[in-house]
């Protein structure tokens, strides 16, 4: 993914990748969560997303095909990814998960 790429996701449960020197919408994730879109990311080429459905998703920014699907346990409003592993945060809680097995390796 280019330096000119940025991510949106929205009311109506869709993931947008957008490409900023165009102008344009290169990728749309349509119904990427159930409920709300509140959390989104990109590391290296994925788009991350989490939303009021409690799930935290990653998404390959090339194809839009699912990478992985993580249950955060309650609605997920931020999101960060760095030294391997990916962070996601809730009301209450912040988990860490591991970015080359996807799976919990720790949380509050």
């Amino acid at each position: 993914m280019g330096k000119t790429n940025f991510v949106t996701g929205c009311d109506d449960k869709t993931v947008r990748l957008w490409d900023v020197s165009s102008a344009k919408e290169v990728l749309t994730l349509t119904k990427a969560h159930s409920e709300c879109v509140r959390a989104i990311g990109i590391h290296e080429n994925m788009i991350m997303s989490g939303g009021y459905d409690g799930v935290v998703k990653l998404w390959d920014s090339r194809s839009g095909d699912a990478v992985s699907s993580m249950n955060h346990g309650e609605a997920v409003n931020g999101l960060v990814a760095m030294d391997g592993s990916l962070y996601s945060a809730g009301h209450t809680s912040i988990k860490a998960w591991d970015l080359s097995n996807y799976e919990l390796t720790g949380h509050s």
